[in-house]
């Protein structure tokens, strides 16, 4: 048994996935690139891996046999993607590259990124979608309680046009906790 318990079928094609994405220079990587790259490579994967990807399909309906066809397929892409995120940094890596670009650090970042990862990594032990509402939860309050620096870096507070895409793209960039449950969150959201 693996660390996927019985899905050793998704571990091979987590493993190759992760395999491929090691061989890329991600460095020199740009954004209109790496979408392609990352495509190319899931393109390879699932041709090479078609036995064990049926094979985790068919393993993912025996237990759940009330799923659908849909929701197999669902379950599926979220193990997938769980496991990459959780197991392949380079696909971290990769995936950063497609953001906006980080925002210089200033004062107000900083302090936002400790509190974050202070956050993260006090509920570390839930799933992840417990994390992003924690972090809702719990990193609001906080800036508010401490508008006096914010205000320092960015004038209007709150009502600044750049604070709300810099804290965000900031902590995306820096916080390896915050960005895993954000793609992981989403994903899964989009899937849904």
């Amino acid at each position: 048994m693996s660390i996927y318990g019985q899905h050793d079928e998704l571990y091979k094609v987590v493993e190759e996935y992760c395999t491929k994405t090691k061989q890329i220079d991600w460095n020199a990587a740009n954004q209109s690139n790496v979408y392609s790259k990352i495509n190319q490579i899931a393109l390879e994967v699932n041709t090479q891996n078609t036995d064990n990807i049926i094979q985790a399909k068919e393993r993912i309906k025996k237990e759940n046999p009330q799923y659908s066809n849909e929701e197999v397929e669902r379950q599926f892409s979220s193990l997938f993607i769980i496991n990459l995120v959780e197991n392949c940094p380079e696909y971290l890596m990769a995936t950063r590259k497609l953001l906006e670009e980080c925002p210089p650090k200033n004062l107000t970042l900083i302090m936002i990124l400790n509190k974050t990862n202070e956050i993260i990594e006090k509920h570390s032990n839930k799933n992840y979608f417990d994390q992003i509402k924690a972090i809702d939860n719990e990193l609001y309050p906080f800036v508010y309680d401490n508008m006096n620096t914010v205000i320092k870096d960015y004038p209007n507070g709150l009502n600044d046009p750049n604070f709300i895409n810099d804290f965000s793209r900031f902590i995306l960039h820096r916080s390896d906790g915050y960005f895993k449950a954000y793609m992981i969150t989403t994903s899964i959201n989009v899937e849904k």
